[in-house]
């Protein structure tokens, strides 16, 4: 059964290039740097203490591309057409200067956006990545129901039963909590 994206394919105009920035600027972790048989390197990054998921640094015109759609596609990249996606932080404006002292180009600057804060920055080849800190999340189980929260703020871990309280207090419209029961645990 699939149970997850191993590698994401990011197209550069420059491996080494793209290999510097990703591990010089963005702290990611080479992972893989083969040529294989036919010619293409097999270059792949991982975000610094994740194991489960690997940035494929592919240029287009020495790929699985025919000769035209690879010249398209160096083209798209080149213009910043290109969104390989989003990268999650759990601190959008502290690494978001960490990163501009770096010499990482980011075309937005931090902003609060319904579901977190979010800057844009761009990688040396022109593709465009959502930089993200969530909203946080919280989830309870109970039973069958999962009852999920993502309007308030992130909080500070001793006042999350506070805040799980209100909330819910609001949703289950008063409704009495049982001493005992998975709910009243939750809470605890």
């Amino acid at each position: 059964m699939i149970n997850g994206i191993d590698i994401v394919s990011v197209w550069v105009l420059d491996q080494d290039s793209a290999k510097e920035f990703y591990t010089e600027k963005l702290g990611f972790e080479l992972t893989t740097d083969i040529k294989l048989d036919n010619g293409m390197r097999w270059l792949t990054v991982q975000p610094p203490g994740n194991t489960g998921q690997h940035f494929l640094l592919m240029d287009p015109s020495h790929s699985m591309l025919d000769e035209q759609t690879g010249a398209a596609v160096r083209g798209l990249v080149a213009k910043g057409a290109l969104s390989p996606g989003v990268m999650a932080t759990s601190d959008c404006r502290g690494d978001y200067e960490t990163l501009v002292k770096r010499g990482v180009e980011f075309t937005s600057p931090p902003a609060e956006r319904p579901y977190g804060i979010e800057a844009i920055l761009r990688d040396d080849s022109g593709n465009w990545f959502s930089f993200t800190e969530r909203k946080q999340q919280w989830s309870l189980p109970i039973g069958r129901l999962r009852i999920y929260r993502v309007h308030f703020a992130p909080v500070f871990p001793d006042e999350v039963p506070t805040k799980i309280r209100e909330t819910l207090a609001v949703e289950l419209a008063g409704a009495e909590v049982l001493p005992g029961s998975r709910l009243a645990a939750a809470l605890d």
